[in-house]
């Protein structure tokens, strides 16, 4: 597995959640695959974000270790809090449980959920670190 794999299991998990609230019928979960901090985000796409990444030295020869965060922007709204909150509930378990889907990926720790906010914007940011199998580079 190399670590554009693991993003997109991690992307897929995202995609695959039921969310509680929806602003219509057609409103499924998309991932932002584009934009990173600073640029122009819709709200409520999350975006997954290489963090950090390295050789996994307590485990196995080939294992390795990333850290993503998951940042998901919110415009305002009276609930914001519980919609936040119920996302981040939502999003805990298939993320928690990556390993079980995906057989390269040896350990998975959700962090908690931060929310930073300022006069016009809201994000949730959830660090997800992962240990995962490299396949062998072509030398």
């Amino acid at each position: 597995m190399r670590l554009s794999a693991v993003r997109a299991a991690i992307i897929a998990r995202l995609e695959s959640t039921a969310l509680d609230t929806k602003a219509g019928p057609g409103d499924k979960p998309k991932v932002n695959r584009a934009a990173r901090a600073g640029q122009a985000m819709p709200g409520r796409r999350p975006q997954v974000q290489l963090i950090s990444c390295g050789r996994d030295s307590t485990n196995t020869c080939d294992a390795h270790r990333a850290r993503y965060q998951i940042v998901i922007p919110y415009e305002p709204s009276p609930d914001i809090d519980d919609r936040i909150a119920a996302d981040a509930e939502r999003h805990h378990d298939p993320l928690w449980t990556l390993h079980e889907v995906e057989a390269d990926i040896l350990e998975v720790q959700v962090g908690d959920v931060f929310v930073e906010s300022n006069d016009v914007s809201i994000a949730a940011r959830r660090d997800v670190d992962v240990i995962y199998r490299r396949d062998q580079l072509a030398r």
